[in-house]
């Protein structure tokens, strides 16, 4: 298997590097001929990350092609022998025509180094939401707008790998795609503009393409945030130290290693670094590389709307770089000098518009104004209330004085946003590294770093100021503010290349006397100091608790808001033991970064599925492809009006045994059959809360009966009804079972077979519940082969979850022998419906889950 995992490796490796690092490099060649070095890779893979995949699906989308592999193959060949005939042509009659059409050896291995220590990183040290079950993988917004940007064929199936059964899994996955009508009302919530940065990995290298995004992303910190600390002229060890620490703190901060805000982080680094004040670099402020850098900016709006709040920063460095380059040219005349400026902010501002114009138009038609936002309408999930500010009502997530009456905390979170957010930085990355960065912004206020002072403030204050603002967030979206490591890197990296003058070595700076030495230390030990006695200081402080989500009518569809048990929770916040545990977490001085929680799962999955080979796919003699049972799925993810229609061939394999568990997940519902053939034709109509299926047999007729199994993962809305029909009749044997939760929160879920109970069945399961004091919500989390003591590591796999009503005993429906190890349950006693997080009481139960074996839980851990 090594041997094979090995060709795999190679194999994804120049499949990465043709498909998605060339066509940049080239392009940067083309536009930006003077850039050498690592200015030339950071341009290359951020036009290889956001530029080129960009352009390719705007242009596809023209016509209704999606990001399929062969159109990311034929687009960027054509792209590479164009470039490349481009420059050969511009190059002729030079003595090497052919240098830098390729990376040089000291680049290509420094890519090589990052992009193996970024996925040793990422895959021995964070947590990703893929637990090896691709079906529930796929349920989470991100993994499921990668796949619906890759194709739409109701005939034709999209492989992942299914690390749990080492198989693929075939998606079926049918939507509208033409001029992005389709694709806006599927995923409008879930910020389409990662659909470029997403879909080119998982069409290219399959399941592993959420681990390579992860590492593009990953590269393109690394090199800009080194660029950065080179551009202000610091240290090569400054530059390599600030770069790594930055993306180790960004993923400190990320939650789970596959996260928008990271791709944000990799773009709000790129602009940055190509804004600050570099006198010495005239490429940075060429039209070309302005009209990049504005493609990328437009982008950035679609990956995360909050990008809009680091156009200022942008806007200014861009306008004063500009400036000094054009007093720069000291042989160029006056009034040609006064018209570089603006043609160069011209393509900036033009660039930033069509690259945002795609989101922009999307927020128009589905939401009515091109700067509106899904997750603040009336009505949402994004937790919004009514609020009201100098006269003026309207919906928003809650915000804190002086929109509010006065200064208050999320239930869950001991401290308001604007303390939250400080004091978990301080957590993360350790006090040593805070003290660095607050020694870096002291030395950006010397003489000659005004306007870098001014742009690294506007990079990171209006971010940082609208998320301090910010209640209501919880351990997963704190990850906000991951982009704004871009600035702080900087800051790091000034404050790195102080201490090293301290420190003996080839970094020490010859002309600073000893005393200079001295009163460096003595400054930073008085920094960390005054940074851990205020870290501990702040422990005793106390704030009311914001109440406006818990009163908010948007609460109202959860029947236990409002209840007494979160009433009586919240008169008695102050004694609340998980807010507590968090308040003595962040409140703990720590020197060095909280280092993750190592683990080997998810490097098993990967090198697993590099050794795994895809097998052909029939046909049958109309056409139709041919899955195996087991291995296939329908997504039809959103339904917006569109009749789905699917139309595809199984072929059996063995009967179920008794002994076999039944695989589920959210939304998932299970088709499962026992038929006297070897082949069906399956037919399968959509129609808004309904499925409409026509099971044909097509085969040889068996002496025995085969399995036929596929799953339907409708999304949204909650499927009512499915009917189903043999050859056209109804089948007389069917049994449609139902298990699960709500039906409204699309908890509800189904069982089609003609399987006996003895194989198949749904049992009701009773529970009983030791919780200590009243608790009027939580979470039920079945699991498989996850480690679920720490919440880092707490990924959803297995099986599927639903809300808890905070009934101390009572019974769940779950299907017999359910395919999960262990069942989590915890409580959030003010039904915020936030995610696991720090201080949250759970509680573990094992299998089995009978009628006659109850799930017993002591809520008597915590996170």
């Amino acid at each position: 298997m090594v041997i094979d995992a090995l060709l795999g490796l190679i194999g994804h490796f120049l499949t990465a590097f043709w498909v998605q690092f060339l066509p940049g490099f080239l392009l940067v060649g083309v536009l930006l001929p003077a850039v050498r070095g690592a200015s030339r890779i950071t341009f290359s893979l951020a036009a290889g990350f956001s530029v080129v995949p960009l352009a390719l699906f705007l242009l596809g989308s023209s016509w209704g092609q999606l990001l399929s592999a062969n159109y990311l193959w034929i687009g960027s060949s054509l792209l590479n022998i164009t470039l490349t005939g481009w420059l050969l042509a511009r190059r002729r009659g030079l003595p090497r025509p052919y240098a830098g059409l390729l990376p040089s050896g000291a680049e290509l291995g420094g890519l090589s180094l990052g992009c193996t220590g970024a996925g040793l990183l990422l895959l021995f040290g964070f947590r990703n939401i893929d637990a090896g079950d691709v079906l529930t993988t796929i349920q989470h917004c991100l993994y499921v707008i990668s796949l619906h940007g890759i194709q739409s064929d109701p005939s034709s199936s999209l492989n992942l790998f299914d690390a749990m059964t080492g198989q693929d899994i075939h998606f079926l996955i049918h939507h509208d795609p033409l001029r992005l009508q389709g694709l806006s009302q599927l995923l409008y919530e879930q910020r389409l503009g990662n659909v470029p940065l997403l879909s080119p990995h998982v069409a290219l290298h399959g399941s592993l393409g959420w681990l390579t995004a992860s590492i593009h992303a990953a590269l393109l910190v690394l090199w800009a945030s080194y660029s950065m600390a080179r551009a202000l002229s610091l240290q090569q060890i400054t530059a390599v130290l600030s770069s790594c620490f930055t993306l180790l703190g960004a993923q400190l901060l990320a939650a789970y290693y596959l996260n928008e805000n990271l791709f944000a982080l990799a773009m709000v680094s790129f602009l940055l670094w190509a804004v600050l004040d570099q006198r010495h670099q005239s490429h940075c402020s060429s039209p070309a590389a302005m009209l990049l850098v504005g493609l990328v900016t437009g982008h950035l709006i679609g990956v995360r709307h909050t990008g809009a709040l680091f156009l200022p920063g942008l806007a200014l460095g861009a306008w004063w770089m500009q400036s000094a380059a054009a007093r720069s040219k000291q042989t160029d005349s006056s009034e040609r000098s006064g018209h570089k400026i603006p043609v160069a902010l011209l393509l900036l501002l033009a660039g930033g518009l069509f690259g945002a114009a795609p989101w922009l138009w999307i927020n128009e038609v589905m939401l009515g104004h091109p700067l509106s936002h899904p997750k603040v309408q009336a009505g949402s999930d994004g937790r919004v209330a009514l609020q009201s500010f100098m006269g003026f009502e309207f919906w928003f997530k809650t915000l804190n004085w002086p929109v509010a009456e006065r200064w208050v905390r999320s239930p869950w979170n001991p401290f308001p946003s604007s303390l939250w957010l400080p004091l978990l930085l301080l957590r993360t990355l350790g006090l040593l590294a805070c003290t660095a960065i607050c020694r870096g912004a002291m030395s950006l206020f010397k003489r000659g770093q005004r306007r870098n002072s001014a742009v690294i403030a506007l990079f990171l204050l209006p971010h940082w100021l609208a998320l301090s603002l910010l209640e209501g967030m919880d351990w997963e979206q704190v990850s906000y503010m991951v982009p704004s490591m871009a600035p702080l890197s900087v800051l790091l990296a000034l404050g790195l290349e102080r201490w090293l003058g301290c420190i003996p070595g080839p970094w020490r700076r010859r002309d600073q006397p000893p005393t200079a030495r001295r009163r460096e230390l003595l400054l930073a030990a008085a920094l960390l100091s005054l940074l851990g006695l205020s870290q501990m200081g702040v422990s005793s402080l106390r704030w009311p608790i914001d109440e406006r989500l818990l009163s908010s009518p948007q609460a109202s569809h959860h029947p236990h808001r409002g209840a007494e048990a979160p009433m009586h929770a919240l008169k008695n916040a102050d004694q609340d033991p998980g807010v507590e545990a968090v308040r003595r977490y962040l409140t703990e001085p720590r020197l060095l970064p909280a280092w993750p929680h190592l683990r080997v799962d998810g490097a098993e999955r990967a090198l697993t599925e590099l050794a795994h080979r895809s097998p052909a796919l029939e046909r049958t003699e109309t056409g139709l492809p041919v899955y195996p049972s087991g291995q296939l799925a329908v997504l039809s993810a959103y339904y917006k009006g569109t009749v789905r229609s699917y139309d595809f061939a199984l072929d059996g394999r063995r009967l179920r045994e008794s002994s076999d568990p039944v695989r589920t997940a959210v939304w998932l519902h299970t088709v499962s059959l026992r038929l006297p053939t070897d082949r069906v034709r399956v037919r399968i109509d959509r129609q808004r809360d309904r499925y409409t299926i026509d099971i044909e047999e097509i085969g040889s007729r068996t002496n025995t009966e085969r399995d036929f199994s596929f799953w339907l993962n409708p999304w949204d809305p909650p499927v009512r009804t499915i009917r189903m029909t043999r050859n056209g009749q109804p089948m007389e044997d069917l049994r449609v079972l139902t298990y699960g939760g709500e039906l409204e929160e699309g908890e509800r879920l189904h069982i089609l077979t003609n399987y006996s109970g003895e194989i198949i069945d749904v049992v009701d399961v009773p529970y009983r519940i030791d919780s200590g004091e009243a608790v009027a919500c939580g979470i039920w989390i079945f699991l498989e082969g996850v480690d679920s003591r720490y919440f880092e590591t707490l990924s959803p796999g297995g099986a599927f979850d639903m809300r808890w009503d905070g009934s101390r005993s009572g019974t769940l429906r779950l299907p017999r022998n359910l395919h999960a190890d262990q069942v989590v349950l915890f409580s959030d006693p003010y039904c915020g419906v936030h995610i696991p997080q720090r201080g949250d009481r759970y509680g573990i139960d094992r299998p089995p889950f009978s009628s006659t074996e109850p799930i017993e839980i002591q809520l008597n851990r915590s996170w």
